[in-house]
Parts: structure tokens; sequence; C-alpha cells
């Protein structure tokens, strides 16, 4: 998955620095940078054709209701 890809980042940017880790304080921080390069790396779920049935599913049989922000209680 990506975020799976995308928390390996940190490590394979260690290379064999890994080695020299000796607790997680020492680890970097998963950065957009790893997200982006995840985007690149994993292959998507869903063809376009299983997407386009979905697609046409939601619009036949999906919900028509579109709640705004302002129609939630001030409470939440």
């Amino acid at each position: 998955t990506v975020c799976k890809d995308a928390a390996m980042g940190p490590i394979r940017s260690l290379g064999a620095r890994i080695l020299e880790i000796k607790n997680m304080a020492d680890m970097p921080p998963i950065e957009k940078t790893h997200f982006d390069g995840a985007l690149d790396n994993v292959r998507p779920s869903l063809t376009e054709e299983s997407l386009k049935y979905f697609d046409e599913w939601n619009d036949k049989y999906g919900s028509t209701i579109h709640l705004s922000m302002s129609a939630l209680p001030e409470s939440m």
C-alpha cells in the first residue's frame, strides 16, 4: 500500500547507515517526499474500468444528498 511504502522511505534513505540507529528517536521522520515516491512505486488497486463501473453505480444508486459544513450543528 502507499502508506507502507512511504513508511519504508526513511529506512531506504538511510541505506547501510540503518545499522547505526540505536533507538527509534534517531530514525528520520516520514515526510511528504516519501509519499510522493510511494505514489510512483505502488500500482493502483483499481483499474480504470473498475473505477468507471463504480462511478456509474454511484451515479445510479448512490446518495444524492450533499451536506455542507454549515449544515452541521455548531457543537460539532
